[in-house]
């Protein structure tokens, strides 16, 4: 009778530990699933971590165009999904009232809309940035138009679709801001960044009083390139140190892209009014172009498609003359006799 009370009680102990057992495993099971979700949770707060990167806007003035070029990169680990760039739409502040987008191009822009008239409000879809190397980055350059001189704050924004609460560091939106100061355009300055496929006459202020009381009107034609163009040009300051030449009228100071050779050429397009000519026959107009001497009449002549350091017949209008004269690079050129 002892000996089956003792084997009993030794069952019911046995028992009793063996659900204790169970019951701690169960408890190291629970405390192990919420440590994997508070771990989850975490991460969560990173998967949809994107940086934006930008270049500073390209000097401008008034009527100009500038233009950044934008790095989107996804560091969040995963792919994220449905990436949009926007300007203009959801988080980010509407464009200035004189700014509009006129280009969107180079990198990874194929995929997104082709701007054909200047618009203030942007979508371009990316779809899935992926998490690899080779597919985390989306490139794109963007040009916007400026109508007004002083400060101009120009805001982007990258968004992307995930599941989970849209707060905090979980946020499915990032936004990036440029800021660009739009020097005064007048008849003489002019500062813009020339869009990819533009080839036209870049030249200060067309209309207006600048096409009736300008003396000289100078600008530059530069052959259109796939990545655009950044040009500038100043015709304010009268002409002086014209070497063997009497100068005439006022020096053209221009930019190209830095000063980085032109292919085939840059071609300059000077307008002296008859009040600067005056009786002067226009065959004995030359040009120094930095220390280079540009002959007057045939001497000076381009004889061939890709002649440089020359001139192209001039064109004589009832109110002045137009010359062209063309260049391998930028720099001053000066016009004289």
């Amino acid at each position: 009778m002892i000996r089956s009370a003792l084997r009993r009680k030794g069952s019911q102990m046995r028992a009793t530990s063996m659900r204790r057992l169970i019951g701690g495993a169960a408890a190291l099971t629970l405390i192990g699933a919420t440590l994997l979700s508070s771990g989850s949770t975490v991460f969560a707060g990173e998967t949809r971590d994107i940086t934006i990167d930008t270049t500073g806007l390209t000097p401008v003035s008034a009527g100009g165009v500038t233009k950044t070029d934008i790095t989107i990169t996804n560091v969040s680990g995963h792919t994220l999904s449905n990436a949009h760039f926007l300007i203009g739409l959801d988080q980010v502040a509407n464009l200035p009232g004189d700014v509009t987008v006129v280009a969107v191009f180079g990198g990874d822009s194929g995929v997104c809309p082709v701007v054909t008239t200047p618009v203030s409000t942007y979508d371009c879809a990316f779809g899935n940035i992926g998490a690899k190397p080779s597919q985390q980055v989306r490139k794109l350059s963007v040009a916007f138009a400026v109508g007004a001189s002083g400060v101009h704050d120009i805001s982007v924004e990258v968004k992307v679709s995930e599941t989970g609460t849209d707060v905090g560091s979980n946020a499915n939106f990032k936004t990036a801001t440029v800021s660009t100061t739009a020097s005064l355009g007048d008849c003489d300055h002019l500062a813009t960044f020339k869009v990819p496929g533009d080839g036209t006459l870049t030249i200060p202020v067309v209309g207006g009083s600048c096409n009736t009381t300008d003396s000289q009107r100078s600008g530059l034609l530069v052959p259109a390139n796939a990545i655009g163009n950044l040009v500038s040009v100043d015709d304010s300051t009268p002409a002086a140190d014209c070497g063997v030449l009497t100068c005439l009228g006022f020096a053209v100071i221009a930019t190209v892209n830095g000063g980085t050779t032109v292919s085939p050429y840059l071609k300059w397009s000077i307008f002296y009014s008859n009040a600067i000519l005056g009786n002067v026959n226009p065959n004995k107009v030359a040009f120094l172009h930095g220390a280079t001497l540009i002959p007057a009449g045939n001497k000076g002549l381009c004889k061939t498609a890709t002649s440089v350091d020359c001139q192209e017949p001039f064109v004589v209008q009832s109110d002045g003359v137009t010359f062209y004269v063309r260049t391998a690079t930028n720099g001053a050129i000066k016009g004289g006799l």
